[in-house]
């Protein structure tokens, strides 16, 4: 009888210490993809502000060549009315100097200014350039500043963050289930079940709750 009792206190003794090393493994498999995953969030997190920085160069860039093109519009307009003027004066030297600027000058101011003076959809009813317009246009024809999507990275980012944290709730659990069986080994044999017992049942909450957050 004292030695089965033995060879129990053996067997269980042996299965303890079989799950020390399963949970200490597990942890160290935890711990590497906590790790993973906190560096893909950092990686996505970068992401995001490269791609917010790139967008805000990119519409900048688009606001500062609309304005630019506004400027040479406006001055257009200014030389379009004084030849006008000109070509209407009667006076022949005026005249003269009026179909030079509708030459040379003004073809010139029509290049600078672009889509904005030659075409009508960006010309307001009173005269003045729908910049706005202008600028959605840019914008939309843009296929770099199209493929910029920084919420895209950003959201994900935070998905790796929502990870990362159920992965290091996991670890506390798994250290808690570490710690149970580690008294399993060193209690009385009423106290050494109990710990057993929940030492498992605490090791196998935390393999359910991993199974979930890699899935979900």
């Amino acid at each position: 009888m004292e030695t089965s009792n033995k060879n129990n206190l053996a067997r269980l003794e042996i299965l303890i210490a079989v799950l020390i090393a399963i949970i200490s493994i597990t942890i160290a498999i935890v711990t590497w993809r906590t790790t993973m995953v906190s560096s893909r969030a950092g990686e996505a997190s970068r992401m995001g502000i490269l791609d917010t920085v790139k967008k805000e160069s990119f519409v900048n860039e688009n606001w500062r060549l609309v304005y630019q093109e506004a400027g040479y519009a406006g001055i257009h307009a200014i030389y379009t009315a004084e030849v006008e003027a000109m070509e209407t004066s009667g006076d022949a030297l005026l005249m003269e100097q009026a179909r030079n600027l509708r030459l040379y000058l003004l073809p010139n101011l029509e290049l600078l200014a672009g889509e904005i003076v030659t075409d009508p959809d960006y010309k307001n009813p009173d005269g003045t350039y729908n910049l706005e317009e202008r600028y959605n246009s840019l914008s939309t024809s843009d296929p770099i500043l199209g493929n910029i999507d920084p919420e895209t990275s950003f959201r994900l980012a935070e998905q790796y963050h929502s990870e990362q944290r159920w992965l290091t709730v996991t670890l506390v659990m798994l250290a808690t289930s570490l710690f149970w069986l580690a008294l399993a080994e060193i209690g009385g044999k009423r106290f050494r079940l109990l710990t057993l017992v929940l030492g498992c049942g605490v090791f196998g909450l935390a393999l359910v709750q991993l199974a979930v957050v890699e899935v979900y």
